[in-house]
């Protein structure tokens, strides 16, 4: 449209419905102006809600579904920048859903959110606060991939051996059923006696869920699950199996072997076919037995506590030896029965009625044996065979043979042989029990073999009285109290004080103590020995320096020596036998009969000295003939002598 103003100037408009370049030819008078053709670019108007439009296309669960809208103006053409905020809500099966929204800055937006749930979302999306063209949309979710079993459709009790149906579903992460899984699926259970599906490949109409009716049975009573497996895909279902009726009774709990005249405790128990215990069985039971002296339990109605299962506490007492059985019957139908069948035996071994004997009633230590007897009798004295015997004898070195088993006549034998001598009681278990008689059995030493000495103290004294004991044994140590031989002492010690001969008495016993006799004067060590001139025995001490010093041995310079020369000196401190007294701690001084001499100064003995010193080059003797060096304490003293 154009308007000549009559001035020389025109005004030109022209409206463009889509966006690019326009060329524009102006001609004024049929010729061109200057300039022309002018270019003018369009772009589009301001964004249109009903004109703008979304790309929305099905979902996966757990997979990003992407939306893309497209801002438009209101003839249609695409907006190239920002267009305002764009508003998503997403209803329906994901609910909620979080939803990230990119501005592309070129009218497009890019819209992502991650389905869980397979069904069907709406899509609501505003521009500007305005629902764009095709709002709300809708997009279908599907499942994912199959990640696990889902295992129902049992009841949650079931009864033994009666068949239920159950449903397998494979679903994905999110709980949806896999409508395209199409494995193979595997039973097991934890009830080693159930009947389970053969396996089964799921096919494209299960959509992902197949049930197998009455596929299961069970069979074992308490919670048993059932699972099935298709790969690393596993789910499983639990279930309480409660035991169907009764079909059996059974009656047990009874000892075997049964001994006569004894109480025992008999249980009966109701089982249903599978083996569980029928816990609802409520019917009334009596008792026989093959036994005609038994005591039975009398006739029982079962209650809904017994949950099958009833113990008669010491109902049961069987008197008659020999194979014994004892029969529950259920009165009301008289087709369920069951038994027990055991051996009674005789009756408990009497403490007082069975017998211990020794034969013979001495033996000699070592060399002899004595037969022990044992005869089992019960308390009304019958003999009981069969009867376990432990023998025990008191005293130590004791070698005991343990009898078997007693014989039918309930009689077994054990030796005792001993190499200590003494009185041995023996005493003897049966079965457990302990036998209220005993046996003695004397064992008595044999002949003395050695010469056994003690009593002298360890360390002793020099020129101390000690004790000294002589005791005759056998070869097994005993005492030989008849030994009478004569025995005379010697000793290493060449200076000992020992006993004299002596001749054993009988009141001795074979032991003897020579109070005071010993007295040892040599320190080191000594061996004090006895003999009878057959038999040989002894004791070595140490025997250790009296604690009073007697003397000073002043020794170590030569002689002759030389006038002038310098010479050692050792002085050695003794008691009254000559030994070396090793804690003396005294202070001695030097002199001489040559009154030039040059000795050593006093001195302190150290405990290191062990009472003997030498001083090393200290004596100087210039004198000739005869001279004397001492040593003194005060108390002792001591001297050498030699030619100068």
């Amino acid at each position: 449209t154009v308007t000549d103003h009559g001035d020389g100037s025109y005004t030109a408009t022209y409206t463009p419905l889509e966006t690019g370049p326009d060329q524009l030819a102006i001609t004024l008078g049929g010729v061109a102006i200057g300039g022309s053709p002018y270019s003018s670019n369009v772009v589009a108007g301001p964004p249109s809600a009903a004109q703008t439009t979304a790309t929305v296309p099905p979902g996966t669960a757990g997979a990003v579904t992407t939306i893309t809208v497209q801002a438009r103006d209101s003839l249609g053409n695409n907006r190239t920048s920002s267009s305002g905020p764009l508003g998503i809500v997403v209803s329906g099966a994901n609910a909620g859903a979080v939803v990230a929204i990119a501005d592309n800055g070129n009218g497009t937006y890019t819209v992502g959110y991650t389905p869980t749930v397979a069904g069907a979302d709406n899509i609501a999306i505003t521009l500007g606060g305005l629902a764009i063209g095709g709002s709300p949309y809708s997009s279908q979710v599907s499942p994912g991939q199959a990640a696990g079993l889902v295992v129902t459709g049992m009841p949650a009790t079931v009864t033994a051996g009666v068949p239920a149906s159950i449903t397998v579903t494979a679903n994905d992460l999110y709980g949806n059923a896999a409508t395209g899984f199409v494995g193979t699926v595997g039973f097991t259970s934890t009830d080693g006696a159930a009947t389970l599906p053969a396996n089964y490949t799921f096919q494209a109409g299960d959509a992902g869920t197949h049930t197998f009716t009455g596929g299961v049975t069970l069979r074992t009573a308490g919670t048993r699950s059932v699972t099935a497996t298709a790969g690393a895909l596993v789910g499983s279902q639990s279930v309480a199996v409660d035991p169907a009726a009764a079909a059996t009774l059974t009656a047990g709990g009874l000892p075997d072997p049964f001994t006569a005249g004894t109480s025992a405790s008999l249980v009966v128990t109701a089982f249903d076919p599978f083996g569980n215990v029928a816990t609802g069985y409520t019917g009334t039971v009596t008792f026989a037995a093959t036994d005609p002296a038994a005591t039975l339990p009398a006739g029982f109605t079962f209650q809904a506590g017994d949950a099958g299962s009833h113990t008669f506490v010491g109902g049961v007492t069987l008197r008659t030896i020999g194979s014994r059985s004892v029969t529950v019957t259920d009165a009301t139908v008289g087709t369920l029965s069951g038994s027990q069948t055991v051996s009674v035996i005789a009756g408990s071994i009497s403490a007082t009625n069975s017998t211990v004997v020794a034969n013979p009633g001495t033996i000699v230590a070592g060399t002899g044996s004595s037969t022990i007897t044992v005869t089992a009798r019960d308390a009304s004295n019958n003999p009981v065979a069969g009867a376990p015997v432990v023998l025990l004898a008191s005293g130590a070195g004791n070698t005991l043979s343990q009898p078997a088993a007693t014989d039918p006549t309930g009689v077994t034998t054990g030796t005792l042989s001993s190499i200590t001598s003494g009185l041995k009681t023996v005493s003897a278990t049966i079965d457990g029990t302990p036998i209220t008689q005993t046996a003695t059995v004397d064992v008595t030493p044999g002949s003395a073999t050695t010469l056994a000495v003690s009593g002298i103290p360890n360390p002793a004294g020099a020129g101390v009285p000690v004790n000294v004991t002589v005791v005759a044994r056998d070869t097994h140590g005993n005492v030989d109290i008849g030994y009478a031989g004569t025995i005379t002492f010697t000793s290493t010690d060449g200076g000992a004080t020992l006993p004299a001969p002596f001749t054993f008495q009988p009141a001795d016993a074979g032991t003897h103590t020579f109070a005071g006799g010993v007295t040892l004067v040599t320190a080191g060590s000594q061996t004090v020995t006895v003999s009878d001139g057959s038999l040989v025995g002894g004791q070595t001490v140490t025997v250790q320096p009296a604690t009073a010093p007697a003397s000073f041995l002043v020794s170590g310079i030569p002689d002759p020596i030389a006038a002038g020369s310098a010479a050692d000196v050792t002085v050695t401190v003794r008691d009254a036998f000559g030994n070396v007294v090793t804690g003396y701690t005294g202070s001695i001084t030097f002199s001489s009969t040559d009154g030039t001499a040059t000795l050593p100064g006093a001195y302190t003995f150290q405990p290191a000295d062990a009472g003997t010193h030498t001083f090393t080059g200290a004596v100087i003797l210039r004198t000739a003939g005869g001279q004397g060096v001492s040593a003194s304490d005060g108390t002792i003293s001591g001297s050498q002598t030699v030619t100068v």
